[in-house]
This record gives structure tokens, sequence and C-alpha cells, in this order.
């Protein structure tokens, strides 16, 4: 550790602040007070240089760190001027730049390329008047245009074979292709614009002939199945594969003779695919089924052929839809953020405008200052190196070589966690490199001001083995801690349970991981943790808002809001978020799809059920199925006779008025009406987090005004449309935290995070990696574009690009978590739980386990392997609030009125929370006697109920394998083969497929062979019988009843169930046991059929399967 005496980069900060005629790149480590640094560089450019404010351009990434700049700046300026023996001539300077201060060029890459852009709209092409579309805008701008894309290269005909147009209705049109990413590659396009530029013109390749390219493979095919045909080796398993697939040759070589392309490719779709696992599973491994496979391959591959052809094509379309959208933003002067930096970019590097305009802007801007400067793209550091280039040097050459002193460089590259942006990180290490030739100072901050010593010293070792050259592109430099611990004893702390998550699912984990951070919350409060307060660094007590927990992506901090509140502890999420999907935004969005379309009987119907509306589902399934209605309420208009009533009457009348409404009042006017009428904030009191559902709600207001304004026809089914877009789109809007509660626990994902401190820190989700992104287009070093339409339609060399990316994804991935664990500055909480999966080659999943590797042993640690404080028993998930809590919180009604309405609320959730729907499995849970006569009376009689055991996990596994694989198997075709094993042990197979069963599979063959041997199964294959049969049918109490039966056969003119049950025990005594167990459950399904068909029940049988054989049992129906 060193102290402010002795910092180890005390030369490289004096550099900093006063070589000011020099070129200095300044690599700047977290906490190292590079802002305070650059700051003070600007401060003496003014009134040491004598440069006037105007001249000095500083690039910051975000608004709000100019802001934050422009603030120290200030400070440093009145500094100077009311420093003690300050120059008079220092003082002048710095009063005439603090006057100028408000309109210096302090700001994003985006503000400044606006600048020159507007000082030369002339030489880009562009309206002197030109402007840059809000977001909103853009999206609408671009759905509009899309929309008239399609609908012109839809409409026009194919006029010869190099069109284009001839991959449309293969890509949109056919059974494999879909429309679904095209839209999204569009989008990729357009933002990329400046890399589709530099493409050369793609040749579109004709339209190959599908017909020939099947018939060689299909034939071939068919005469290896052929001469198979007399294979003994081949199984009666695979001789029925076989079958099969000659059945296919003769579909293909049908449609290459009599039908269409499009007839063709769906044929081609059903060819099952020999490289899939599934397959290679199903499949006896023999010589003469390996060349049936190779065949199968070379028929398969017809189809990928034809459309990575078609993709091909469609290329050439979305490359010209691209540049026509760039031509006509240009032409009308409506600019999208990335012309900003591309127009500037193409301006700049003009062979001949290039050297026209940067003398000019040269003698402009004397100064420029890029902050973060790992987190730029190419495009953008060629801007920057423009401006700072020597112009002595003739020609084009001028742009390798920097004018001294006019750039400035601060970054980090272990920060530089922005590639989804267009940053690129190995520009950082490429320009570092370029200007150490050029003698540029290459200059380090190492000091850390920011976190305690312990945090430093474990970063640092943790990193010193994560993060290498060879995956990032650079070394790593270690931080210097210049803050003492506050307690000896001070260590980071890793969460990490001592028993296996394996057997958990993503939720699970993210649960528990849940618990253990709120436990460690209550115990940091409980305890009265000291920690150094943000603003002077006095010693104080933890408040809640000292403590912030970080997560790679919002997923995990979903279940962490969930437990705090569970606890009562103040919580607020500052990060972006898929907010359209909320529930109180779905339930918004439903009853707005009812109002706007009323024949989508479907929106209606989950409009009625929603908490909005209330109508509970008894009243609905009696009104269709006994009134034999309509939900369309524009067509069935019964509901608006006075006579009726009820809550379902009510809604329907409310949707009709609405509905009339709409073709009236502007979306936003209708949405704000809705929520007003519909009482949606007084519901948030019970339902959700108030002030954040009001924040949620406002955002979708805003969202309507704003689309409003640019949209070319502002109705609410348009509204609506755009919505679904952007919901599918997975849009993020960031929700502005609640004003009325500041001392909250923080949740934020790492990238909201960037930039900030926090006293403590928990950092969570690692153990779930990052999620791949979800990449449609990709650029080769070559030059190319590659595509991504679907998993099955993607351009060649689209799989070696994506492993690539893959590489890049987990190199920063790792330079996220080192983000965010140099936020900390007191305390560091690491949780690493993980779900234990296969690793792949550039996987993010290792992360977590190579930390778990490092951490474990380390000497800064304490680790945390069990929940110390158990959150009060809840006895539902659901938020509740008593009327008195909620009248003392802000509310936009008065309290009064909303404990009246708050009142008729909780009563109708209340009544929807009521179960409506019960199984026959119901019949039989353990220790419910009273429970269980209750649901016999609800039949109309006495049913005997008594209990069983609840079955363990493997139990369980096995009863579902072995119902799946019986009701895949075809009794009539099992029965007639002298032996079935195989086709018993390929459907046991393809029961167990996924993992979680493949060790059943043997189990699962044996207990289907009992049943397939059994007289029963033998008997009921001769006579009409059908598998999985649904059933749903009213109670007597009202309530519904549903469930599935297993089998059903009709024989003496009635009907017969079978339900499967799997036995440990082929003990008689126990079979007897078990039926009468079982009694309940098998008279509820009779009943439920019975009543379902209006067809009698003659029996029920209970079919106990175990390894030695099958025993049918029959139910007394008595």
């Amino acid at each position: 550790m060193t102290t402010d005496a002795k910092l180890t980069d005390q030369i490289a900060r004096i550099s900093v602040e006063n070589d000011l005629d020099d070129t200095i790149f300044l690599e700047a480590g977290a906490g190292s007070g590079k802002t305070a640094g650059l700051a003070r560089r600007v401060t003496n450019l003014v009134c040491v240089a004598g440069i006037p404010i105007e001249s000095i351009a500083a690039v910051t990434f975000t608004e709000k760190a100019a802001l934050e700049l422009v603030d120290r700046i200030r400070s440093g300026l009145i500094s100077e001027i009311d420093g003690a023996g300050t120059r008079s001539s220092n003082i002048e300077r710095a009063t005439q730049a603090l006057r100028g201060l408000g309109s210096a060029q302090i700001g994003t890459i985006h503000s400044l390329c606006a600048t020159i852009l507007r000082q030369f709209a002339f030489e880009v092409g562009l309206p002197p008047n030109f402007r840059v579309m809000d977001g909103i805008e853009q999206e609408v701008a671009f759905t509009e245009r899309w929309r008239d894309f399609l609908g012109q290269v839809l409409s026009e005909p194919v006029r010869e074979e190099t069109d284009p147009r001839w991959s449309i209705p293969f890509l949109f049109g056919s059974s494999s292709g879909s429309l679904g990413n095209f839209p999204k590659i569009a989008r990729a396009l357009d933002d990329s614009w400046d890399r589709v530029q530099q493409l050369a013109e793609l040749p579109c390749p004709p339209k190959p002939s599908l017909a020939n390219m099947s018939l060689a493979p299909t034939a071939n095919l068919l005469e290896i199945l052929r001469e198979t045909e007399s294979n003994s080796a081949i199984t009666d398993a695979g001789r029925a594969r076989n079958l099969r697939l000659m059945q296919l040759c003769e579909v293909v070589l049908h449609e290459v003779s009599h039908g269409s392309d499009f007839d063709l490719i769906d044929a081609l779709d059903s060819a099952p695919n020999a490289q899939t696992r599934k397959y290679q599973a199903q499949t006896p491994n023999s010589i003469a089924q390996l060349r049936v496979e190779e065949a199968l391959a070379e028929l398969h591959s017809v189809k990928a052929d034809f459309m990575e052809c078609a993709l091909k094509a469609c290329s050439v379309l979305l490359v010209e839809f691209t540049r026509a959208g760039v031509a006509k933003r240009r032409l009308e002067g409506t600019l999208v953020f990335q012309d900003l930096i591309a127009f500037t970019a193409e301006l700049l590097k003009h062979p001949i405008r290039g050297r026209r305009v940067l003398p000019e802007l040269q003698n402009r801007f004397k100064r420029i200052l890029i902050d973060e400067f790992q987190d730029t793209d190419p495009l953008q550091v060629d801007i920057l190196l423009a401006l700072g280039a020597n112009m002595t040097h003739k020609g084009t050459s001028y742009r390798h070589s920097i004018d001294d002193g006019r750039l400035f460089f601060v970054g980090d590259p272990k920060q530089s966690i922005y590639r989804f942006r267009g940053a690129d990180v190995h520009s950082f290490v490429r320009v570092s490199g370029t200007l150490a030739k050029q003698e540029t100072k290459k200059l380090q901050l190492t000091s850390n001001f920011r976190s305690q010593e312990h945090i430093v010293e474990w970063v640092n070792n943790v990193y010193g083995e994560v993060m290498d050259e060879t995956l990032h592109g650079f070394n790593f430099t270690e931080l210097d801690s210049t803050v003492p611990d506050m307690d000896e004893a001070a260590k980071v702390t890793v969460l990490c349970p001592t028993d296996t998550t394996s057997s958990l699912n993503s939720n699970e984990i993210h649960k528990r991981e849940a618990r253990f951070i709120a436990s460690e919350i209550m115990t940091l409060l409980s305890e009265k943790t000291i920690v150094r307060d943000p603003k002077d660094g006095s010693l104080r007590t933890v408040v809640p808002s000292d403590i912030t927990i970080l997560a790679p992506t919002r997923t995990p901090l979903n279940a962490i809001e969930l437990e705090l509140d569970k606890r009562s502890l103040p919580v607020v999420s500052e990060s972006s978020s898929i907010t359209f999907k909320s529930p109180e935004l779905y339930e918004l969005s439903v009853v707005l799809e009812a109002i706007s379309d009323a024949s989508n009987e479907l929106m209606v119907l989950s409009a009625l059920r929603s908490s909005m509306l209330g109508c509970s589902d008894t009243e609905i399934y009696h009104f269709i199925n006994g009134g034999k209605r309509s939900l369309n309420y524009h067509v069935d208009r019964w509901f608006l006779d006075p006579n009726q009533s009820g809550t379902l009457v009510e809604s329907l009348r409310w949707l009709d008025e609405m509905s009339n409404e709409s073709r009236q009042l502007r979306p936003f006017d209708l949405i704000d009406k809705v929520i007003r009428e519909r009482d949606c904030f007084a519901m948030a009191e019970i339902l959700y987090s108030p002030s954040q559902t009001r924040s949620r709600y406002n955002v979708y207001l805003e969202e309507a005004r704003q689309w409003e304004y640019s949209a070319r026809r502002p109705t609410l089914g348009a509204f609506l449309t755009w919505m679904r877009e952007r919901v599918n789109d997975q849009k993020r809007v960031s929700e502005p935290p609640d004003p009325s509660g500041p001392d909250s626990i923080r949740l934020m994902t790492i990238h909201a995070a960037k930039g900030l401190e926090f006293p403590i820190v928990f950092l969570a989700g690692l153990g779930g990696g990052r999620s791949a992104r979800s990449r449609v287009v990709g650029f080769t070093d070559d030059g190319s574009v590659l595509l991504s339409a679907t998993r099955s339609i993607r351009s060649e060399g689209w799989e070696d690009w994506s492993e690539s990316e893959k590489i890049s994804d987990l190199a920063e991935y790792q330079r996220l978590i080192y983000v965010a664990m140099t936020r900390a500055r007191d305390r560091l909480f690491v949780s690493l739980f993980e779900k234990a999966k296969k690793l792949t080659p550039g996987s993010t999943q290792s992360l977590a386990s190579s930390l778990t590797e490092l951490v474990i042993g380390n000497g800064a640690l304490a680790i945390i392997t069990e929940v110390k404080v158990e959150p009060p028993d809840h006895p539902t998930e659901t938020r509740t609030t008593s009327i008195s809590q909620t009248a003392t919180r802000k509310s936009l009604i008065e309290p009064s009125v909303a404990r009246d309405r708050l009142e008729l609320v909780s009563a109708a959730l209340r009544s929807q929370t009521e179960p409506r729907f019960v199984s026959p499995s119901d019949f039989e849970q353990l220790g419910e006697t009273e429970r269980a006569d209750e649901l016999a009376k609800s039949f109309g009689g006495d049913l005997h109920r008594t209990s069983i055991l609840n079955p363990d996990d493997h139990s369980v596994l096995i009863g579902i394998a072995t119902h799946r694989a019986l009701q895949s198997i075809d009794f009539k075709l099992a029965v007639s083969l002298e032996d079935p094993s195989d086709l018993i042990l390929n459907a046991s197979r393809t029961a167990c497929a996924k993992p979680i069963f493949n060790p059943l599979v043997d189990e699962v063959s044996t207990l289907v062979s009992a049943a397939i041997r059994s007289d029963l199964i033998r008997y009921i294959s001769a006579l009409p019988h059908r598998k999985e049969v649904y059933f749903c049918t009213p109670l007597q109490d009202g309530r519904i009843m549903e469930g599935y039966v297993d089998l059903i056969y009709e024989a003496d003119g009635a009907l017969h169930i079978v339900d499967y049950k799997t036995a440990k025990s082929d003990s008689h005594e126990l079979i007897r046991i078990r039926s009468e167990q079982y009694r309940a459950q098998a008279l509820a399904y009779a009943k439920g059929i019975s009543a379902s068909i209006s067809m009698e029940v003659g029996s029920v049988s209970l079919l106990f399967l175990h390894s030695k054989g099958a025993i049918p049992t029959p139910v007394s129906m008595s």
C-alpha cells in the first residue's frame, strides 16, 4: 500500500497536469482519479498555456460524465481565481473561461460530430437545418420504411433469374423460412451502414434448379434403401425407419416431376437430419445403415444449399434497403445517432474534402481530450486521429502522424465493456502502439483512492490469474492501494454454498442466491457496520442506500428484489429493463388489445381474467358453456340487456364503451383514461411495488405520447402493433428511480454502474454467465457480410465467425466482472452460485468456476456457506399491504377513496385466488381428510378417501418417462412383432432424451416391456382405443375438474379406463393396499370422463408395472 506522499505514479500525475505540449496516452486504473486529472489539465491549458476554453474539445462517453467534468473544471477555474499568489494573467484567463464554459465543446463524440456537421453540412450533402431523431422517432421511421420495403418486394413480379427477389418467397414463405430474424438483420445493417457502404457490389446468384439438385441424391438414397431391404443386419426398428425413408423418397421424386419448388422444399423439410444426436441414438449401428445415413445427409444438404443461395440473393436486397435508407435520411436531413459518426468520418477521410476542412477544424479545436478511450469504436478512432493529424504531411499520410500536444487520450483497457455498441479494445491497444512509435508519452495511473486495501489486493490476485494477454490483447496492470483497511480483519466475502446446486434449475439458483444476499444485508444493517461516507469520507453507520447489488444481466436481480421485498427491506432498481414485459404493463396491454379488436376473443378472455377487470374463471366458463355465447362483444350484444348484471356484464359494457371511444381519442388520451378508470394505481398498492408501478405506467404513457408525434397513422391498433414489436425485440427502457424513497438498496446491472462507486457492493449472477448475444449480422476481416436468418439458414462461414466472437465475448465478460469488483469502497461480497454444466469453448460460464478455484483458500477471504437470517414467514409470494400501511404512503388519490377501492380490489383478488380448477390427483394428497370429504361431495356422492405416500424424485421421473414411452408406441404394431424389444428400446430412449432422464433408459424399457407383453394391453390392441385423453367437466360446487386419462378403450358398448402405475414390488398385498389408496383418484377419472362425453364408464383398471411384469388391478365402482 502507498500513501499520498509516496504515490508510485506521482511522476505520471505531474506530467498529466503540466506537460501541455505533449501528446499523452494515459492508462488510468479504476479509482485512480483520472477525471480529476483531466479537469486539472484543462484548467492548466486555459490558465497556463493560454488556450481559450472555446478552442478545447473534451470528449466523454456519456452526457452525465460530461456534466461531471464541467463541474470539476468550473471548480478548478474558481480555485485558480481565488488562489493566493495566482498571476493576474491566469486570473484573467480563468475568468474568461468561466464565462464561456457553458458553450464549450465538452460532451459526447456524437455532440462533437454534430458540431462539425453543422459547420460543413454542404460538404456532406446535408441540409443546414438537419436534425437528429429521438429514439422512438427512429424506431417508428425504420418500422414504416421496412413495411414499405416488404410491400414493394412482395408485390412486384420477378422478371429475370438474376432478380434477387426470387429468394423472398422461399425465405419468408416456406415452412423452414420465417420473417422472424429479417427485421433484426435489416436493423443491424442499418446500425452498421458505414461498413455496408464499404462492401463491394454484391453479385446476385441466379435461382438454382431445386429439382435438378434433388434428383440425384434422392435416387441414390432410394437405391441404397432397396438394397438394404433384404439385409439381415437391419433390425425391425431400422427396417420400419427405412420404409418411411423410402416413402419420403417417393414423395420427393413425385414433387420433382409434378410439384412446385415450394412443395419440394416442404418434402425435403420432412427428411430427418442424420447428424443429430436424436437420430443417431435411435439408429442401429451397422454398415448398411451407415450407407443410408450418408445418402440421407447428402439429401438433407440439398435444401440447406438452396436456402443458402436464397440468403445470398436476399442479402443483395437488404444491402440496397440499407443504402436507400441512408440516402433518404441524408436528403431529408432527419438523422439517427450513428449518422453523426459515419457522416463525419466520411467527411474527414475523404482525400479532397478532408484536406480542405481539417485545417479549419484544427484551428477551431487546438486541443482535444478523449476520456474512456477504451470504449470508442474504430470509426470514432478514425475521427479523433484525423482531428489530431499533422497536416504538414503530404497526401493522405497525415492520418498516420499526430501533431504534438494536440491529443490527450485516457482510458483503461481492463474496463472495456461496450463491444455490443461497437467498441473495440484492440483499437486502444493499436493506437497505443502506433503513438508509442511517434515519441508520444505513454503513462499509467495505478494508485487507487477508492477501495480499501484488502479489496484491491484480492482483485489483483484474482485478475492476475484470470486476465491474460492471449485472450485480452494486453497485460494486466495491478492497482496500488492508498486506502488502509479500517478493520485489520476485513476480508472480501464469498457467498458459496457447501452443497451442490447441480440439481437446481436457474430460477431456483437465483432464489437461493437471493436468500444468501438478503441474509447478509440484514446482518450488515443489524450489526451497524461502519462505512466511509462517500461525500466527505467520515465514518458512520451503514444505511440501505450504501448497499448496491450488481449483476451482469437483469435476470438475477428480479429474484433478489422479491427476496428483499419479502424481508421488508427498501429497494430500488436503477438499471434499464424490459419494462413492457412487467406484469402490470402486460395486463394493461392485454386490456388495450381487447379494446382495439373485439374479434380477438383470446385477448378479450385474457382481459376479463386480468386483475384490471377481475372476472372469475367460473363465471366466464358458465357464460360460454351454458349460454353458448361469443366473447366478441361487437357481435354478441347480450350484455346490453338492462336485466343482466354481474362483474362479467359490467366488464363487457366497459370494454364496449372504451372501444367506441378509441375511434375518437388519441392513444395517449385513451390509455390515460383506462389507467384512471380501472384504478391501476390503487391496485398497485397491494399487487406490485407502488412507486415502481407508478413509474412504469408513466413510462408507458410517455412512450405513447412520443409515438403519436412520429407515427403516420396514430391509432390504438397501430400503437399496440409497434409495442408488440418492441417487446419482441427485447427493448429496454430505463425506469426513473422513485424520488420518495432515496434511502434504498440499489439494484443495477454492471453497465449501469460504470463510473460509479459504492460503500458496499454485492456481486450476483456470476454462475449464470453472460447470456449469448443474439447476433444476426457479422462482418469478416476481408469485408464480406454474413447473415443468420434461422438456425438452419445462415451464410457460409457463419459458424467459424461466431466461434471467434464467443472468445471475444468471454474476454469482455471477464472485464465486466472486473469493473463490478472495483466499484466497492469498503466491503465486497461475491456470490459464486452456479449451475454445473458442460462447458464449451468460449463459454462465459467458466468464469465463476475459475473464480471459485482461485478464491477459495486466499487469505483475504471470508466464506459464507449458509443463510444467517431467515426471512419472516409469508403465506404467499404475493406482496400484501394493510390499508393502514397504504394510507401512510404517498398516493395519487385520497386515502378514504383508496381504502374503499382497495377493499373492493382485495375482495376481488381473494375470489380470484381461490382454486377454480381441480384435478383427480387432488383426491390423493396426504393427510387432508376434510379436504377429501369436501371434494367427494363435489361429485354428489361419498368417495372413500385414503392417503398415499409422496413418491421420491426417482419414482416421479420413472413414471413420467414410462408414460411418455407408452404414449408413443403403436400397440397394434408392438403386439404383432415377434420381438418388440427394439421398438420398446427406441421409444424408451426417445422418452429419456433429456439429460435428467438419460440414466433411466434401462428401467423405463423394462417397465414398458412389462406393459406391452401384458394380457391387458394385448387385448386392448385389437379394440378401438385412445391414449392420453384430456377431459374437463364442471363440478356441483361450481369448480371445474380437468385431467388426462392414460388409456381408454371401448368394449361391450361402454368405455373402460386404464391408468398406469409404477411399482417397486410385485407383492400382491402391497399392490392391494396401493389400489385402495388410488381408488378415489380412479373414480374421479370415471366420473369426469362419463360427464364429459355422456357415455357410461364400465370399468377402471390400474396397471401396476414392475421389473417382473404387469399386474392389472380392477377398481371397485360401487
